[in-house]
């Protein structure tokens, strides 16, 4: 190793990585750094050399969603109450008054 590649600092890990990315995570103007591992197991490791994980040893319901402002909001165990498929057709022909209306426009049965 040349001078110009001189070793910072390091942190162990016990899984496989496969993603790493420098991040505001904290949105206070400095980037962590968060790295990915194949099995899901996410690490967070701050400006002290302190690492937090995102997972339990199981898997967890999350929303991540990703803005044009540079930042990514995770939403960890998240959980619905329920999550069905639904026609919009069907649901109105079940209404009287979309029926009538579709008969008036000659659209009907």
């Amino acid at each position: 190793m040349d001078s110009s590649e001189e070793l910072l600092w390091s942190v162990q890990v016990d899984h496989q990585l496969f993603a790493l990315q420098k991040l505001d995570v904290t949105g206070d103007g400095r980037e962590e750094v968060v790295a990915c591992a194949w099995d899901g197991q996410t690490y967070i490791v701050d400006h002290n050399r302190m690492v937090y994980t995102c997972k339990e040893g199981r898997n967890s319901p999350c929303l991540v969603y990703v803005g044009f402002n540079h930042k990514i909001y995770v939403y960890w165990r998240v959980g619905l109450e329920r999550m069905e498929p639904t026609n919009l057709l069907r649901i109105l022909d079940q209404r009287p008054a979309f029926r009538g209306l579709l008969a008036q426009l000659g659209l009907g049965e």
